[in-house]
């Protein structure tokens, strides 16, 4: 629909969720901050949908994922061995 930049979309997504939700320590990236990151390539993002009763698959153009600083998704794989969230209580 083009309602809005990519970077406009990306902001309500992290730190504007993370204000109206009162999370503290997540939404932007500086010192003291929980850091999760996901580093995509725009041009290339795409899901892939289910089919043929069998689930989505993994989505596209996602290249790297930080979740609390630790690295989860390497070169667009995920990377098993490794926990690094957390739940979160409001």
């Amino acid at each position: 629909r083009k309602l809005f930049g990519i970077e406009k979309a990306i902001q309500r997504m992290t730190s504007a969720s993370a204000r109206r939700f009162g999370i503290k320590d997540r939404g932007i990236l500086e010192p003291g901050k929980a850091a999760d990151i996901v580093v995509f390539n725009p041009e290339a993002v795409s899901e892939t949908p289910p089919m043929n009763g069998k689930p989505a698959g993994r989505p596209a153009g996602i290249e790297r994922v930080f979740v609390n600083g630790i690295q989860v998704v390497k070169d667009g794989e995920y990377i098993g061995s490794v926990r690094a969230g957390q739940v979160l209580r409001l």
